[in-house]
């Protein structure tokens, strides 16, 4: 089975400057000319190959090294939970992906595979 990804480029910045205009990924990538016309379809099994060939040349060539994560938060819409997403938004130490539809179709994609 094949999930595939759409890829744009799009500016985050637009969530930390004004969270209340731009709360979702959506929101974000609307403001972006280039996910209107130029949106890339791929298969995520594709996308994953080619960036672990990337992580691992890179690692060799320039010594990258991983970051922990310090925490993850995961919502559930209409709960109030985007003003707590939008209020995190604010601190700079802080990257917010509210509602992307990746993970919800990714979630979906393993559920129909694997039922």
């Amino acid at each position: 089975y094949d999930v595939d990804g759409d890829f744009c480029v799009f500016d985050p910045s637009l969530n930390k400057s004004d969270p209340a205009k731009h709360p979702t990924v959506q929101d974000v990538a609307s403001e972006s000319l280039h996910c209107e016309e130029h949106r890339y379809t791929m298969p995520l099994a594709e996308v994953a190959r080619a960036v672990r060939k990337q992580d691992g040349a890179s690692s060799k060539r320039i010594g990258v090294k991983r970051l922990p994560v310090s925490g993850l938060l995961f919502h559930e819409g209409y709960s109030g939970a985007g003003l707590l997403s939008n209020a995190l938004t604010t601190f700079d130490s802080t990257l917010v992906i509210s509602e992307h539809d990746a993970l919800t179709e990714a979630l979906a994609a393993c559920d129909a595979l694997k039922n």
